[in-house]
């Protein structure tokens, strides 16, 4: 360092320099490469000006730095730095309150220099990423991003990179906004999941399928068909090769694919409320994959074998059940980005994927039924919930403009889009191919549905022993602290055994009345 007279800074730099050579030898060498011109500010302490501008304060640094700290919101224990300067204003908060940081770092020259400031304890305790890649930086953070944290910009360092540093604010605020959605999700729906389980286990013994044995034991292609409203320009690419490739489908789109002439392997559903209640009625023999937290109607009523997997939730790790006869894939916000999940545990490859265009067509979305709901309506008298859950649907997220594959201007909704840059970013890569239009993916490879590879198929499951659930039963009323009357009202909906008997014969009565409507609507049609 020129100038400075001070011992302190060189040793600083030397034992600094010493931990990065061991933990970090190929930032080490970058970091050689460099030489910073270090300069004394009139305080005394060390400065640096680069192209023209000054990276600390000429006047006084470690006041600058106070002010920064001041700025920086929040009182958590960690911190991401966005721009390092010379790391004053890490050690002023690393002396009040940061225990764990993340630092990002464009200009290696930079954080040379600033190897001579940060304390080294405090260094020991920076992951420090210097010119990353963003998608490094991305996979590096995203444990941060699932706690609270407190983000720390560095005007002088972003000012000489401004375009890098926005790119990483907006990764940073991605995940921010992926991580609130999540921890709301399981706030708002932890109830309903934990009371989904234990009404899905009382009494299932024997006729549930296990799923654990099935993770790796098939091979060759799979047709995803998720309930895109672009599903209807491939459909008769499907219908040509339903005999030769495995189809799996989401519930939404079943009753379309069947007036198409479609009938799927396997139908896939997640859904924990009761959105999908009203389609299981007409040929539900097909087999189903759901989880334990599924709507409890639809698995009690489902004619055809159900098979079940755990989403890995808190407290399905501690069932025994759900362990040791089930595959474990995350959950994901969207059922479509769970099917993909669950074809590659199962070992499918390559995986074709048609429906995920996370788009409108008309009044036709992702989730609405696949903009299908005419073929709804003409298999049950329920229309409250096609109103109910358009116009719903249209007050929470209008929609928005996009660019779909193709080029052309679509419209979908910033839930949807988020739920499409997710698939785009987490689950693309090797042997996953879009057939049919949608969103733009630039990590999705797209391929003409004349272009499908076409093997066999795979065998199948045994179901989940009797008895098999009675321990978790009782473990989840042991855990939770509920009395009889309060698992009744869990697994029932009614506050005591002869409320829970009330409740029971109202749904055996509704589910009556809509397999009559049913028979009936299919006798008028014949």
């Amino acid at each position: 360092m020129r100038g400075t007279g001070s011992v302190e800074p060189e040793e600083k730099f030397h034992r600094n320099l010493e931990y990065i050579k061991k933990t970090y030898p190929s930032l080490h060498g970058r970091l050689l490469r460099s030489r910073p011109s270090l300069e004394l500010a009139r305080s005394g302490s060390p400065t640096l000006k680069v192209g023209g501008i000054y990276i600390e304060s000429k006047h006084d640094p470690e006041a600058g730095a106070e002010r920064v700290a001041a700025g920086s919101a929040g009182e958590h224990e960690v911190a991401v730095f966005l721009g390092c300067g010379l790391g004053y204003h890490v050690n002023t908060l690393f002396r009040k309150r940061v225990r764990r940081a993340v630092l990002i770092e464009k200009n290696p020259l930079i954080f040379h220099a600033a190897l001579y400031v940060i304390e080294p304890d405090y260094l020991r305790s920076l992951l420090p990423l210097i010119d990353a890649d963003p998608c490094r930086i991305e996979e590096c953070i995203r444990p941060v991003l699932k706690k609270a944290f407190t983000l720390v910009k560095h005007a002088q360092s972003i000012q000489l990179v401004r375009d890098y540093y926005r790119s990483i604010e907006l990764i940073i605020r991605r995940g921010v906004k992926e991580s609130i959605a999540s921890m709301v999700t399981e706030l708002g729906m932890q109830r309903l999941w934990v009371r989904n389980i234990l009404k899905n286990l009382f009494r299932r013994e024997g006729r549930f399928g296990a799923t654990r044995d099935l993770a790796g034991a098939f091979s060759g292609p799979v047709l995803l068909l998720a309930s895109g409203p672009f599903l209807e320009d491939v459909i008769q690419h499907v219908r040509r090769v339903k005999a030769r490739i495995p189809l799996f489908a989401l519930l939404p789109s079943l009753p379309y694919l069947l007036q198409q002439g479609v009938r799927p392997d396997l139908i896939v559903s997640t859904d924990p409320g009761f959105g999908n209640l009203y389609r299981f009625v007409r040929d539900s023999d097909i087999p189903l994959v759901s989880t334990y937290s599924a709507c409890p109607g639809l698995l009690k009523n489902w004619k055809g074998k159900v098979m079940l997997f755990s989403h890995g939730l808190p407290f399905e790790q501690k069932l025994l059940s759900l362990n040791r006869w089930s595959m474990c894939i995350p959950m994901q916000g969207t059922s479509s980005a769970v099917m993909v999940l669950l074809a590659k545990a199962l070992g499918f490859a390559p995986v074709y994927l048609a429906g995920f265009d996370f788009a409108y067509r008309g009044l036709k979305d992702h989730h609405l039924g696949a903009g299908f709901e005419a073929v709804h309506l003409a298999h049950t008298d329920r229309f409250s919930p096609w109103q109910t859950l358009v116009f719903a649907h249209f007050r929470r997220d209008l929609p928005v403009a996009g660019n779909a594959s193709s080029g052309t201007r679509i419209y979908s909704t910033h839930k949807l889009m988020l739920y499409c840059e997710w698939v785009n970013r987490e689950l693309s890569g090797e042997g996953l191919f879009r057939i049919g239009d949608g969103l733009a993916m630039e990590n999705l490879q797209s391929v003409l549905p004349e272009h499908l590879a076409l093997t066999g198929r795979g065998a199948g499951d045994g179901y989940i022993p009797a008895g098999a659930f009675e321990e978790d039963v009782a473990r989840i009323e042991e855990v939770l602290g509920l009395d009889e009357a309060e698992s009744y009202r869990m697994i029932y909906g009614g506050d005591s055994k002869r409320g829970a008997q009330t409740q029971l014969q109202g749904e055996i009565a509704h589910l009556r009345h809509l397999f009559y409507t049913y028979l009936q609507k299919k006798r008028a049609r014949a």
